[in-house]
């Protein structure tokens, strides 16, 4: 991965944290179509379901 992806996804989980924080729930389906584009869906979900439970 370029170091672009690695910002993309650092500033959109900083950005999903704020308002899951918030809003008590969301950071997951916020994170899902970021991830996805980035990495592909095969890895997406087991990553996002981890991160979730962190």
């Amino acid at each position: 991965m370029e170091i672009w992806m690695f910002t993309i996804l650092i500033f959109s989980s900083f950005v999903a944290a704020l308002v899951s924080g918030a809003a008590g729930f969301g950071g997951f389906l916020l994170l899902l179509p970021v991830v996805t584009a980035c990495v592909g869906a095969e890895i997406a979900v087991p990553v996002l379901t981890l991160a979730q439970l962190i």
